[in-house]
């Protein structure tokens, strides 16, 4: 086979919503634009996704000798690991302690491997948290169910389970009892490459936090994104609804998770985009770390949606060696991109369950295969929009309304997928606040948005103003580039201008669609190179502007005709999986 001299292999594998690889191919097609450079290696199976890429995707098993011969293709060429996952790097630390990359002349793009060795195994980032003075929960890394069980004997439960580096945090549990530990541990030891599992103290009932840091080779960083879950630890935060920026926070428990983000960060040297995942004691300002991911991840793609631009992208320029006070800012004019957001608004987002897992119980293993979302200047505007975009796509089979009491009580005291929806209904009926509390586990701020939508819809008819509003992240302090999006607000002052003689490209294209991006971008292009201004009707954020203007809003006749008061339209395209 050719030798493929200097090329920039972006590695990557299987992920959650294929965040990953989808991440993946749009960046190297930005890199291709400029240089013709960037390939991406994806270790993993065929599917949609990379036949659709074609030969900017090279896909290969993830083993050990698969890689190995492949990059044996790729000699003198550079690998960028911003999408890479811990089993990536299990195979990379194993070829590097052959000699391999030296052999092969190989480059590492951004941190070395012996830098993400020092914090590659949970057991390793609880010694460095400790060093670096922050409380973590008391562990012990085991190889055996014997050795979970003496563990157990010195602390109490629940106790969580975290096999070392498996697949998509597979195996991951929260034992409650003798039993649920020892079948939870054999489980974990047989996903874990290493056959080992980490057992620690479970901070389950905490708010879960997210942190997005960005950081560049020269020490320049901010904070990017906090994301707050508002179902509690122990529920995996992909199933979790949650929404950004952080508001229900003191300033004293955000300054001191932002500050404990960023000196994680900068400690370590990691450069591009970084996840710290917190877990915050409802009781006082104490708070555990639970994980730093420094590749891709479904916190990263959120921050990205909800900001108004792709922080992968940011994150690439930065492994790449380019500087935040150079790079210019994606959205706003005349400023760079070392600026830290300030929204005034609030995103949302709510998971979708298949009819399949609608009776599961929601634990830290993955139960959703996607989510909606929704922008309002309050959480519950936010949560009313993205409930909008389930109810246009019939994306919910539950009927709360046809349950009895009894039914309703055991779907939300048992966590199962919908339960807002449940506690809505609850609320409807005159179930008591404080026995909602009680049931739900859930914080009583969040239990109160709830209980206001309820009330709004027992109220008179209130006169509001629409409007739209850009998504952008200085709360009106800066000017927007164009290509900006637009959310729809029910109080304020509109301030999307006005384009002459466009097109409006309605994506109303499945959730599930694979290839819902490349379908749009294509058609968006196609458009353009006929000369038509694209305005893009979605309710899917994008973590970047593919028209000339985007609205975020369901997809009915009522949003055309929202944006016929705005924009005049000359022609309507519609992309369906029904076409």
């Amino acid at each position: 086979m050719m030798n493929q001299k200097q090329k920039l292999l972006l590695l990557c594998a299987d992920s959650y919503q294929d965040i990953s690889l989808l991440a993946a191919v749009n960046e190297a097609q930005k890199l291709n634009a400029k240089d013709g450079n960037a390939l991406v290696l994806y270790l993993g199976e065929e599917n949609a996704i990379t036949q659709e890429a074609g030969e900017q995707v090279v896909v290969s098993k993830l083993k050990l000798d698969a890689l190995r011969t492949t990059l044996l293709s790729y000699t003198g060429s550079r690998l960028l690991l911003t999408f890479a996952d811990k089993q990536i790097l299990n195979l990379l630390f194993r070829l590097e302690e052959t000699g391999f990359f030296k052999d092969a002349s190989i480059m590492i793009i951004g941190p070395s491997l012996q830098r993400y060795r020092s914090f590659y195994q949970q057991a390793d980032q609880r010694r460095l948290f400790q060093e670096l003075g922050y409380q973590v929960p008391a562990s012990a890394l085991v190889g055996s169910v014997r050795e979970a069980i003496e563990f157990s004997e010195g602390i109490q439960f629940p106790i969580m389970i975290w096999p070392v580096a498996s697949k998509q945090g597979q195996g991951r549990k929260i034992a409650h009892n003798l039993d649920d530990l020892c079948e939870a541990v054999e489980t974990g030891l047989s996903v874990s490459p290493s056959q080992q599992c980490l057992l620690e103290f479970s901070t389950y009932g905490f708010k879960e936090l997210d942190f997005v840091v960005m950081r560049d080779r020269e020490d320049n960083h901010y904070l990017a994104a906090s994301i707050e879950s508002i179902d509690p630890v122990g529920i995996h935060s992909s199933d979790s609804y949650q929404f950004m920026p952080a508001v229900t926070l003191t300033d004293r428990e955000f300054q001191n998770l932002r500050e404990a983000a960023i000196h994680i960060s900068r400690y370590l040297k990691l450069t591009g985009a970084i996840s710290i995942k917190f877990a915050l004691d409802p009781t006082s300002y104490a708070f555990y770390i639970l994980e730093v991911n420094p590749f891709a991840s479904d916190s990263i793609s959120m921050a990205s949606m909800g900001l108004g631009y792709s922080l992968f992208e940011q994150g690439v320029q930065l492994q790449l060696g380019r500087s935040l006070e150079h790079l210019p800012h994606p959205l706003l004019k005349d400023l760079k991109a070392v600026y830290e957001p300030s929204l005034d608004y609030i995103f949302f987002k709510i998971p979708i369950f298949s009819d399949a897992a609608k009776n599961a119980r929601l634990n830290t293993q993955i139960h959703s295969y996607g989510a909606v979302y929704g922008f309002g200047k309050r959480i519950d505007e936010a949560y009313q929009q993205a409930l909008e975009n389930i109810k246009d796509k019939n994306l919910l089979t539950i009927l709360p309304e046809e349950m009895s009491d009894d039914e309703l009580i055991q779907k939300i005291a048992r966590h199962m997928p919908h339960r807002l929806f449940y506690i809505l209904e609850a609320l409807k009926r005159g179930f008591e606040f404080e026995e909602l509390l009680d049931l739900s586990k859930l914080a009583p701020i969040y239990l109160q948005v709830l209980a206001n939508l309820v009330e709004l819809e027992k109220g008179a008819e209130v006169a509001t103003s629409p409007a739209f509003l850009p998504v952008e992240p200085s709360a009106g302090l800066y000017e927007v580039k164009a290509g900006a999006s637009y959310y729809l607000t029910q109080n304020g002052t509109n301030e999307s201008l006005a384009l002459e003689a466009a097109c409006v490209l309605v994506d109303d294209l499945e959730i599930r669609d694979e290839r819902f991006y490349q379908k749009v971008r294509k058609q968006a292009k196609e458009l353009k190179e006929k000369g038509q201004q694209v305005i893009l009707l979605t309710n899917r954020p994008f973590t970047e502007s593919l028209a000339d203007k985007v609205y975020y809003l369901p997809i009915n006749e009522t949003s055309l005709h929202l944006i016929q008061t705005i924009d005049q339209v000359k022609d309507i395209v519609k992309l369906s999986n029904l076409q």
